[in-house]
């Protein structure tokens, strides 16, 4: 369920169900909840970017609050559907053009983005399953079906700020990742949200780095104090800036250098909600 509550106007930011896109270009795919000013209203969406700068993305507007619903997103190159419950609420089609699919891209799968509420039973498939399929109340505590099952996170594992997923794939995530990439000569500011700290620093690496949020490794070059000089200034703290230069890090090879950190955001005492608000 979404929180009720009212918003500002600068507050009206897209909270994220389920989402694999560039927080910069916004081109990927992403199953979302759009704040109205209308306190309890939202506007339920699923978008996916096509290539050439294009996006495809079908809306529905609904009170989305104090309970929870099972929600879904389809598509399939040509037709987009949103479902509430296992009832469609709205559909887009493109079958007068050519199908178009949903560019690859390496960005990571992230679950909650900017989401004021309880989500729970996320499922990601590389394939439109019919609405039959789909269970009709969450949480369910019931299996998916396994065909085209690339993910599944129950959140009910009990394994501290790891997320097993329950598919074949054994893909596990992070709740509460915090991570960022910044150049040297820059300073990279890690924060966590109001009533979190930062508990613990998966990587840290200054030098040459590859890979993407969540999945940072080394790529042959290393500043061996990385992961103390980030821990010393980040632990316990909400926010921690670091100023990304080798006079602090030392100089592990010439060339280009960044800064890549994981870091997992954790409750403060007191506060009861693994992540978002409850």
């Amino acid at each position: 369920p979404a929180e009720r509550r009212l918003l500002q106007d600068n507050e009206l930011s897209i909270m994220k169900i389920v989402s694999k896109m560039s927080d910069y270009s916004q081109k990927g795919y992403w199953l979302a909840l759009e704040p109205t000013s209308d306190a309890g209203v939202f506007e339920f969406q699923l978008g996916v970017y096509v290539g050439s700068e294009n996006w495809r993305v079908t809306k529905h507007t609904m009170d989305m609050t104090d309970t929870w619903y099972h929600v879904a997103g389809s598509y399939d190159g040509q037709t987009m559907t949103l479902y509430v419950n296992t009832e469609a609420v709205a559909t887009t089609s493109y079958d007068l053009e050519a199908p178009k699919y949903n560019k690859p891209n390496q960005q990571p799968v992230k679950v909650g983005v900017d989401f004021y509420g309880n989500i729970d039973e996320v499922k990601v498939y590389n394939t439109a399953i019919a609405p039959s399929l789909m269970t009709g109340m969450c949480p369910s505590g019931e299996m998916a079906p396994e065909s085209g099952l690339i993910a599944y996170y129950r959140f009910n594992a009990d394994e501290g700020f790891i997320a097993l997923d329950g598919s074949a794939h054994a893909t596990h995530g992070v709740i509460g990742l915090l991570c960022q990439q910044t150049a040297e000569g820059h300073t990279m500011t890690l924060s966590c949200p109001e009533g979190y700290h930062i508990s613990e620093i998966l990587f840290a690496n200054f030098g040459v780095n590859d890979g993407t949020c969540g999945a940072y490794v080394v790529d042959g070059c290393s500043a061996h104090d990385s992961l103390a000089v980030v821990e010393g200034q980040c632990l316990s703290e909400n926010t921690c800036e670091l100023v990304v230069d080798q006079s602090i890090y030392g100089r592990p090879c010439s060339g280009p250098k960044t800064l890549a950190v994981n870091a997992v955001c954790s409750p403060d005492p007191g506060t009861t909600s693994p992540w978002g608000s409850e």
